[in-house]
């Protein structure tokens, strides 16, 4: 009967080492998974947060080349980039909360919307330029900023992360 004791507090005793051996490695795992993790986190906001810079409608406007299009053409370009510039971060999401990805997913939708909604005021074989013009005018005049919101809710996403 002693021993039957003897070895069952052994045993409690191993079991209880070799449960906190198990908790210890699994903490320097999670340490070691973030140490790697961080750099590439940071990176995927940093990239969706120049894509929400770059699908802008005034910075889009400013880099697209204009000359000798129409405007057809042109809005062709503009909505092609925007979703190419898109495909290209989708992998990106999976670094960034579910709001953050919805936030951006909607700013790239309300742009490519504005751009749907505004196309029709134009004649399609009327100048690139023209067509340009009336879009940065009336994203000034009906203060459309599609990307600033989730622009900002990354920038406190990254606050969060330090």
């Amino acid at each position: 009967m002693p021993a039957a004791l003897v070895i069952y507090a052994v045993y409690l005793v191993f079991g209880a080492f070799s449960k906190k051996e198990k908790e210890i490695q699994r903490a320097e795992l999670q340490l070691k998974s973030r140490e790697i993790a961080f750099p590439i986190r940071l990176q995927a906001y940093e990239r969706l947060i120049l894509f929400l810079e770059r699908v802008s409608l005034p910075n889009l406007i400013s880099r697209t080349e204009k000359n000798n299009l129409t405007a057809l053409i042109y809005y062709t370009q503009i909505v092609a980039e925007i979703r190419d510039e898109y495909n290209h971060n989708l992998s990106q999401q999976v670094y960034v909360s579910d709001k953050a990805w919805d936030l951006l997913t909607g700013a790239k939708e309300r742009t490519i919307a504005f751009m749907n909604q505004s196309f029709p005021q134009v004649d399609a074989e009327s100048d690139a330029r023209g067509f340009a013009k009336l879009l940065l005018d009336k994203y000034i005049a009906d203060n459309q900023d599609f990307t600033s919101e989730a622009i900002q809710f990354l920038k406190n996403e990254i606050r969060e992360l330090y």
